[in-house]
């Protein structure tokens, strides 16, 4: 399955229903057809029994932990925004795809952006393991102080040891700026491992 090749555009439309203003991506009724060209058993039991248990229904409900949208088609794991991007424009993204107001599981199409990985580096949440409430700062025990870091051109650059974490933050803020780092980078990410719809935000 993992050198399968991926489905079309065509094929994602013909599987799913996307509304680019509201972010939803919905499982449309599949055709016997569907199942009978697929092989298996009982095709007709099986194509009533999915249909009867997600056509109409949000497809890719479940989130990583990244807080991106995921789910499967066919057995292959996917993650919903760049089904989203392939189903709008017609060709699969190319890099990865940027969340311009930093939240993963909003697939609005205007929030969307097919962006090389530095870029979706530079607008993320704060990650889970960080201790010190500040992206690029930790505490240094042997020094005794707060230490600042920063990627640049794919290496971690210093930006110096600090007696107080809001220095270091300074520093870690100054550097952010200077590197074109989006301001929602950092922001802590919500407490949740469940979608909501967006129709129940």
């Amino acid at each position: 399955m993992a050198n399968a090749p991926l489905p079309t555009p065509e094929e994602l439309r013909q599987l799913l229903e996307y509304n680019p203003d509201t972010g939803s991506l919905i499982w449309r009724e599949r055709p016997l057809a569907l199942f009978v060209a697929r092989g298996g058993k009982h095709p007709h039991r099986t194509c009533a029994k999915w249909n009867a248990q997600f056509a109409g229904k949000e497809a890719f409900i479940g989130l990583d932990g990244g807080g991106y949208r995921q789910g499967t088609i066919f057995r292959r794991y996917f993650k919903a925004n760049r089904v989203a991007w392939a189903i709008h424009h017609g060709v699969w993204p190319t890099h990865q795809i940027g969340h311009a107001d930093g939240d993963a599981s909003n697939i609005r199409i205007n929030n969307l952006s097919d962006v090389p990985h530095v870029q979706v580096q530079r607008n993320c949440r704060l990650s889970k393991a960080n201790r010190s409430g500040v992206p690029g700062v930790s505490w240094n025990k042997v020094h005794g102080k707060w230490q600042a870091f920063i990627g640049e051109n794919g290496r971690t650059k210093s930006l110096g040891a600090f007696a107080r974490l809001e220095d270091a933050a300074a520093a870690r803020k100054q550097a952010e700026r200077e590197l074109g780092y989006h301001t929602r980078h950092g922001e802590r990410r919500e407490k949740t491992n469940k979608f909501v719809p967006a129709k129940d935000r």
